[in-house]
């Protein structure tokens, strides 16, 4: 008695008995026939085939997203609406990305927004007049980070790409 002079009532435990002799006695050891086991067979590969569907539609949604937002990706390799948004083809814009980017440093923010997209956020800022607040609002980013990106790469368009055209007009004024 664990606790002497406490007269409790208690009823003896169950004991579940163990679990090969539950499984033997309900049948789930027994053989499977062989219209039991094409059953399982076609239920199986209804499965399988069911799952490639559900993933090719996943990826088609995904694909489908990633278009729809206002970023890089969806101007991708189009000449046509990536002048509309950044006013550059794709090819130049890509030019002019690779060669800016060099001079940005690598942050925490470039891994969920990439420098390429922070450029094309620019442009289309300056191009279409979009407000800052429905780009960070569309982005999930706060509106100071949208203002200091946007800053930080109109400086250094600034900085890098004013030269280049500063040689050219020198020329055209000659």
């Amino acid at each position: 008695m664990l606790f002497p002079g406490n007269e409790e009532n208690i009823q003896p435990m169950y004991i579940a008995e163990p679990i090969s002799t539950y499984i033997n006695r309900h049948g789930f050891n027994k053989p499977t026939e062989q219209p039991e086991r094409e059953m399982f067979f076609k239920e199986i590969s209804n499965l399988s085939d069911e799952k490639d569907n559900i993933l090719i539609e996943n990826q088609s949604l995904h694909d489908q997203l990633v278009k729809s937002q206002l970023n890089s990706a969806c101007v991708e390799n189009n000449d046509q609406k990536c002048k509309y948004f950044t006013g550059l083809s794709w090819t130049v814009f890509m030019s002019v990305n690779t060669y800016l980017s060099q001079f940005l440093t690598r942050t925490p923010l470039t891994d969920t927004f990439s420098l390429r997209d922070q450029m094309f956020t620019t442009l289309i800022k300056l191009r279409l007049d979009i407000p800052f607040e429905f780009i960070a609002h569309h982005r999930g980013i706060a509106l100071s980070t949208i203002n200091n990106i946007f800053w930080r790469w109109i400086n250094l368009m600034y900085a890098k790409l004013t030269s280049l055209f500063t040689g050219q007009t020198e020329k055209h004024r000659k």
